[in-house]
């Protein structure tokens, strides 16, 4: 849900920058996602945004760079994945995401995730996934494995975005996403930024919060980003700049 990102709320916002953290509903494909979301942008009024994405979530943000090229200002991407092969391969069954209760969709989600977690802050951040995924729909649960798990295009090659305008954060311990993946994306962004920490699990927003919001920052301040006042929205050349 939006609330896993509440930690880069309650610390970036008092420092004067604006996040939006975005929870979609259920699509069907990743082209109606991209057109719903530009829908999105357009209905808050806003012209260009820098864009943060993890997981699925990265893997749209590419595909939404792709459709609008010149809306989007920079890319940060955590623990994410440039193309949906692997989740292809893994999941033969995914056509029947539709009919499958929801205790087995949830299942599908954490079947890979460590349990041997010794580490306080990476269990509590764990469990409060696990607290939000309990308020999703069975629609937006087979929605997202659906998404995830459906064959889509390798947008990273044909992105126009400048490589010095990408952050890749990741962990280096225990995770779901295989390093093959997390190697591949680096290997398709070889110019962008890489921030690599030790521990953090699959979710280091939420269980390294101090350390991530300081990725943030840093890469926003390399983007020429501008804090004009704490309670005022950030514009630069009269162009509202958000960060998603």
């Amino acid at each position: 849900t939006a609330e896993v990102f509440y930690k880069q709320l309650l610390s970036l916002c008092p420092k004067g920058y604006r996040l939006i953290s975005v929870q979609y509903p259920a699509y069907s494909t990743h082209e109606n996602w991209v057109k719903a979301f530009d829908k999105f942008i357009d209905g808050v009024r806003i012209s260009k945004f820098h864009l943060f994405g993890t997981a699925l979530g990265g893997y749209l943000g590419q595909c939404y760079i792709h459709y609008r090229p010149n809306r989007v200002l920079s890319l940060i991407l955590c623990n994410s994945f440039c193309d949906t092969q692997y989740y292809v391969d893994t999941q033969p069954f995914a056509g029947a995401f539709s009919w499958t209760p929801d205790f087995l969709l949830k299942r599908l989600l954490f079947h890979n995730c460590p349990t041997n977690q010794t580490e306080t802050e990476i269990t509590n951040s764990i469990d409060f996934v696990v607290e939000q995924l309990e308020t999703v729909s069975t629609e937006d649960l087979t929605s997202r494995l659906t998404l995830n798990c459906t064959i889509g295009t390798v947008v990273a090659t044909s992105l126009s975005l400048d490589p010095s305008k990408i952050t890749i954060i990741d962990c280096i311990d225990d995770m779901v996403l295989p390093d093959r993946v997390k190697d591949e994306v680096c290997k398709l962004f070889p110019n962008g930024r890489q921030a690599l920490l030790k521990t953090g699990g699959n979710f280091p927003y939420l269980s390294r919060p101090d350390e991530f919001n300081l990725h943030i920052e840093v890469h926003l301040r390399n983007c020429q980003y501008e804090i004009v006042n704490r309670n005022d929205i950030v514009t630069t050349a009269g162009e509202t700049r958000e960060i998603f």
